[in-house]
């Protein structure tokens, strides 16, 4: 679910930026070719000519807010999995004889668990 929001807000984003570039090409070459290769003066040009670029801007910056809360929820769905599978190891180390234990029944068991 968070890879598809992600990959969604990245869409959504590219597609705001390049919106934001052919406003910057009509208005000049030179605002065109700076928003094009500088991302820096994207920026900008939004910002000296907010009427044109409003619905732009509000369409794609936003998104990277949620790509950012997206990108969190996964590193710490990625967290939660490490330490559930750190306490199994240590289940299974203590529980089924420690060195002489079955690996076999260990590695199916961590397995399981990712």
């Amino acid at each position: 679910m968070s890879l598809t929001l992600h990959w969604a807000g990245l869409v959504l984003c590219f597609l705001g930026g390049l919106w934001i570039t052919v406003l910057a090409w009509q208005r000049g070459i030179l605002w065109g070719l700076g928003c094009l290769f500088i991302p820096v003066i994207q920026l900008i040009y939004a910002a000296l000519n907010r009427r044109e670029t409003k619905s732009a801007f509000f369409s794609s910056w936003p998104v990277l807010l949620c790509l950012f809360f997206c990108c969190n929820f996964r590193v710490a769905e990625r967290w939660r999995r490490l330490q559930r599978q750190a306490a199994a190891t240590k289940a299974l180390s203590s529980g089924l004889g420690g060195v002489g234990g079955n690996w076999l029944i260990r590695r199916r068991f961590l397995l399981r668990l990712s």
